[in-house]
């Protein structure tokens, strides 16, 4: 039954049982996300092929002004259970999902995007289908346990009804009982951390959550004492699980409340309790130096940050150059002495403008990101013609060596050149083109000869041929860039109506979570296992 819930409930479960019960904040995320034309929203948001600031801004952008058009929730919603915060709520952490992102300051970013363009409509008189109706609140998000806050604000609207029906009826009280009990969690989170009115660091609904503690709350339900009877019998089964975690019994993950910084990805994760794992074996710095550089080129390199961003800034930034750099793409030319077709010419000049534009945008761009995608089409251009550089580093200075005044600040990225691996190089390869694909699917606008179709039809192709890839691999990073370009395309095909031969969704690399735990599970194990041994091997040789 999906929606019975017990002690060791994971967030599917959870969903689930909110989603039966119609709990009242997940009816209202349900609601929100219902179908519409994300195309009415363009003149806001951006289109499909031009989106203000990026494709899933555009999806959220779109979803809150379709919310606030066509529902009536002031700003001035004094009522005891505020709808506007659970609107910020779900923009922020649907930013979150869709970025995949690790860095708060990039979600951040791409909700004051969003703030603005909300502000405009809210604030603009002359508008009554959005005027003085909910507000953007980034307040809510300046404390890294925002998720924490989210669902402990969650819970506040919901347990009222919860409450009142558990007091009254034996019907799925027990159900009830353990959704309760499974947020004591929660409150020792914030009880650890509020221990008095603090109005600066603790949410500002939090005294009104206090009369919503479980430890209060649990007692008046009229299945209390069956319920504690039930977990007195259970306790020993419980703890032996926990001596014995092999046993088959699926174990409940561990709490956001544990952490306040939790990646959302399980792949993270997994590469995290990884991590932790080899480095508490280091017992010296050039080991563990070693087992770094390990790790960064075959199991982990950070493609999931870099794609798409970086490639779409370099496309759009680079597709209409002319004759800048002319001269200094000559010189460098030469510089590498290749086979006389000037076939770098082109290439260098956008590297170069690239480059300049790292270097003029500081606080939006992400300098190591940004650079490593350089690196990349710096060594993906190399191959293509002969050269008497040894090494995209070696290159990269020659490059440098004959800037002048017009391409001064090239030398940006020099902290960040590495020579990455073939296997690494493969897998920028495979994204690149996968987005290359994507793109010239989203921007042809006409049905000639089925074009559209068959570059939709092509993308999933290779979709679906790369996750195998993934599979084979164990290459966490790429994974959760293939799982990120899923998205990027599921979105755009809630609003694709030219083609329905293409695939309306694709299936993440990852499958379902249980499916998606246990294969990162086995590849934690396997690539354990490949590392220790290489440790064993490096230690012998130091010893």
């Amino acid at each position: 039954m999906p929606g019975t819930i017990n002690e060791d409930s994971g967030e599917l479960q959870l969903l689930a049982f909110s989603r039966e019960k119609g709990l009242t904040s997940r009816k209202f995320y349900d609601e929100l996300e219902q179908n519409f034309k994300f195309t009415d929203y363009d003149v806001y948001c951006g289109t499909a092929i031009h989106p203000k600031h990026s494709i899933p801004l555009r999806h959220v952008c779109a979803t809150i002004l379709n919310y606030l058009k066509y529902n009536g929730v002031s700003d001035n919603d004094n009522d005891e259970f505020s709808i506007c915060k659970l609107l910020n709520y779900w923009a922020y952490n649907k930013l979150n999902d869709l970025y995949h992102s690790k860095k708060k300051s990039e979600i951040d970013n791409a909700y004051k995007v969003l703030e603005n363009i909300w502000k405009e409509r809210v604030f603009d008189s002359t508008n009554a289908d959005y005027y003085k109706k909910c507000k953007p609140d980034i307040v809510l998000f300046d404390h890294d346990d925002w998720k924490q806050r989210k669902e402990l604000y969650e819970y506040y609207i919901d347990s009222g009804p919860i409450i009142q029906t558990a007091e009254r009826y034996e019907q799925d009280c027990d159900n009830y009982y353990n959704y309760v009990k499974n947020k004591e969690r929660l409150y020792k989170y914030f009880e650890k951390h509020c221990p008095t009115d603090d109005a600066i660091n603790c949410p500002s609904f939090y005294n009104k959550c206090k009369m919503y503690n479980p430890k209060d709350v649990l007692p008046r339900f009229i299945c209390f004492d069956q319920m504690k009877k039930k977990e007195l019998t259970q306790q020993p089964a419980s703890q032996a699980h926990r001596a014995h975690p092999g046993s088959g019994v699926f174990s409940p993950p561990l709490s956001n409340t544990e952490n306040p910084n939790p990646s959302t990805s399980t792949g993270a994760k997994a590469g995290n309790v990884f991590l932790g794992v080899v480095v508490t074996s280091m017992a010296s710095g050039a080991l563990y130096k070693r087992i770094i550089i390990f790790l960064q080129h075959y199991i982990y390199y950070n493609l999931d940050e870099i794609f798409p961003t970086c490639k779409y800034e370099f496309d759009s930034e680079t597709k209409n150059l002319n004759g800048e750099y002319m001269d200094n793409c000559f010189s460098i030319s030469r510089q590498l002495h290749n086979d006389g077709e000037n076939k770098f010419i082109k290439p260098c000049q956008k590297l170069i403008h690239y480059l300049k534009y790292i270097k003029n945008n500081p606080f939006t761009v992400d300098q190591k990101k940004s650079c490593k995608y350089f690196n990349y089409m710096l060594m993906d251009e190399l191959k293509k013609f002969r050269h008497t550089c040894k090494g995209t580093m070696k290159c990269y200075n020659i490059m440098i060596s004959v800037q002048s005044s017009e391409s001064d600040g090239i030398d940006v990225c020099k902290k960040h050149i590495e020579e990455i691996n073939e296997n690494i190089f493969e897998k920028f390869q495979n994204l690149d083109s996968l987005y290359d694909i994507y793109y010239k699917f989203t921007n042809t606008q006409e049905e000639v000869d089925n074009a559209k179709c068959h570059l939709g039809i092509e993308c999933s192709n290779k979709y679906n041929d790369y996750i195998k890839l993934c599979h084979q691999v164990s290459h966490i990073g790429f994974c959760k860039a293939l799982d990120k370009f899923k998205d990027t395309y599921n979105i755009h095909m809630k609003n694709e109506s030219k083609c329905e031969k293409a695939p309306r969704y694709l299936y993440s690399p990852f499958g379902i979570e249980k499916r998606r735990i246990f294969f990162i599970s086995i590849i934690t194990i396997f690539t354990m296992s490949i590392v220790m041994f290489n440790v064993y091997k490096v230690n012998a040789i130091l010893l």
